[in-house]
């Protein structure tokens, strides 16, 4: 069952609104996905095909061999 903002408290509403509480949030959800999809596509591809993942993710990445 989704629950709506709206019928959300007050309190919790008016957090959820105020974009000011929140640096460097994305403005779309789409931002978001296509940085989950970028830091996925390559293991779920290996696992996918059945092949060893050898790789390592350092922030700010990209992925990298193993040394």
């Amino acid at each position: 069952m989704k629950k709506s903002v709206k019928n959300l408290p007050e309190s919790i509403k008016s957090r959820l609104m105020n974009k000011n509480d929140i640096k460097h949030a994305p403005e779309k959800l789409s931002e978001i996905a296509h940085e989950i999809e970028t830091f996925l596509i390559k293991p779920l591809n290996a696992i996918n095909k059945n092949l060893k993942f050898n790789k390592v993710w350092k922030h700010p990445g990209p992925w990298k061999n193993k040394k």
